[in-house]
């Protein structure tokens, strides 16, 4: 999660990287509903297995500051 965010109408920013090397730019809006601004392949989805630990981890980090 990056300290400052630089995205109107975000709560937070920040990237990701998924165990096979993509990498990606997320935000979460002011509905705080995730989704992703940037991704280093185009169409890319990830596993079942990455979105759930991404989405684990984000959790944690909002809950650890506060949202």
């Amino acid at each position: 999660m990056d300290k400052v965010t630089l995205i109107p109408g975000a709560l937070a920013a920040g990237t990701v990287t998924f165990s096979d090397g993509v990498t990606g730019k997320w935000i979460i809006d002011q509905q705080y509903r995730p989704g992703f601004t940037e991704i280093s392949q185009p169409g890319y989805r990830p596993s079942p297995a990455d979105a759930q630990a991404f989405m684990q981890e984000l959790s944690a980090q909002l809950q650890k500051r506060g949202f």
